[in-house]
Formats: C-alpha cells, sequence, structure tokens
C-alpha cells in the first residue's frame, strides 16, 4: 500500500485509515464494489493531508507519498498509461537526494583522512 503506516498518534486515526484502506481495498479486489482505485485509496490521501495540514510531518514524507498515491490511484484506474517507473519518481527523488546527500559526506570525510594522513 502506498501509505500503510498505523503510527500511534494519540487518537487511534492512523488505525482507522489503515482498517478502512484494507477495508476498501479488499472490497474492490473482491468485486464488491466497482469504485476507481482512487477511491478506494482516498483515506490514505486524507490522512497524509491532514499530517500536512496540521503540521504532523516532521520528516517531510508526506508530500512524497501523496503524489505517489495519487499517482498509483490514477494509473491502476486508467485515467494515466503512465509507465510504473514514474509513478514512483516522487518516492525515488528524496531518497535519491538522501544518497547523494551521504555519498558527498562519506567523500568529504575520505577526503579529510587522506589529507591528515598526508601531513
Amino acid at each position: 500500500m502506498v501509505a500503510m503506516r498505523a503510527k500511534d498518534d494519540g487518537d487511534g486515526r492512523g488505525w482507522l485509515v489503515l482498517l478502512l484502506t484494507g477495508l476498501f481495498v479488499g472490497l474492490r479486489l473482491g468485486g464488491v464494489t466497482d469504485w476507481q482505485w482512487y477511491w478506494v485509496l482516498a483515506p490514505q490521501w486524507a490522512n497524509l493531508i491532514l499530517a500536512i495540514l496540521l503540521g504532523e510531518d516532521h520528516d517531510g514524507g508526506a508530500f512524497p507519498l501523496l503524489l505517489t498515491g495519487l499517482f498509483v490511484g490514477l494509473r491502476l484506474g486508467g485515467v494515466t498509461h503512465w509507465a510504473w517507473v514514474w509513478i514512483f519518481v516522487p518516492l525515488w527523488l528524496p531518497m535519491g537526494l538522501a544518497l547523494a546527500g551521504l555519498i558527498a559526506f562519506a567523500g568529504t570525510g575520505l577526503i579529510m583522512m587522506v589529507q591528515e594522513r598526508r601531513q
């Protein structure tokens, strides 16, 4: 699932969202409803939007998850026909930036160690 996390936020919202999303996915896959996938994933989107608006998104991860969830819902619903590679780009960009930062940090440390040994 896109943002299937049930963080203990004290009000039970995470567990409710997890329960509703699981229920909606089960109903859709079981053929009980013919809802479009973007409606099936709506509890996830609502939770992520609330996290952003209420300032609960301390790590900045809600917006990429929101975009990815939107893209997955639109792709599964047949609204777009993008390749799956492009659907998950909102998740890859932050991970790529984090990896680039880690490489830069490690490279700087390595250069500093080499310079200290030369002295």
